[in-house]
């Protein structure tokens, strides 16, 4: 399955998004912003589901990981779940960041690479399978961000929109910077791989459609 996380409009403290597949809008998902934070509150529409994140979590007691901006994840007003960065341990002395969610008793994990000439790739694993690919673009123009999802069912493109989301507000969000006409290059000189190793450039070729 394949969808596109399509950015409409910027304004000071909130983003509206546009969720299309086959060229079709299927759903809607929506930042909202305030004064001072770089948080927000986030809605997803999509597939008959309501998704809402929210900033900070309660379940900080359930985890000894480093939580870093962990936000409470529910779908339908069930859950709660919580996405968060963390950070395992790669090497004697290195450390590299993963974003995971835990939702309904599962446990998503996504690893990002970039490739100089493809941009980023984030897969997504549940346990050791992989169940969604995002891809970004490294040229921004507008200011306005899209993410292209693939994933093994609509399920999974659920929980890729909650990813793509979640990415937007940690990396691309600026509130109180109002959007004027440009063109943005995120500047890699070299390819950066996971230290996971999971990216799979198989992936797509095997769930698009």
């Amino acid at each position: 399955m394949y969808i596109e996380l399509i950015q409409t409009k910027k304004e000071l403290y909130s983003a509206d998004f546009d969720i299309v597949k086959n060229n079709i809008k299927v759903g809607t998902a929506h930042l909202e912003g305030h004064l001072s934070s770089r948080e927000g509150i986030m809605t997803i529409e999509v597939f008959q589901n309501k998704i809402t994140l929210t900033p900070g979590t309660k379940n900080h007691y359930m985890t000894t990981e480093e939580m870093f901006r962990p936000y409470t994840v529910s779908i339908n007003g069930q859950g709660p779940g919580e996405i968060y960065l963390t950070e395992y341990k790669t090497g004697f002395l290195s450390k590299e960041g993963v974003h995971k969610m835990t939702l309904f008793g599962e446990v998503h994990q996504m690893y990002s690479s970039i490739l100089v000439d493809e941009g980023v790739k984030n897969s997504i694993y549940l346990i050791d399978e992989q169940k969604v690919l995002i891809e970004k673009d490294m040229v921004i123009i507008n200011d306005l961000h899209s993410y292209r999802i693939t994933s093994v069912d609509e399920r999974s493109a659920v929980i890729g929109l909650i990813f793509s989301m979640y990415m937007y507000v940690l990396t691309a969000y600026k509130p109180g910077v109002k959007v004027t006409k440009s063109k943005h290059r995120y500047i890699r000189n070299k390819t950066i791989e996971s230290a996971f190793k999971k990216y799979d450039p198989t992936f797509k070729r095997r769930y698009f459609n």
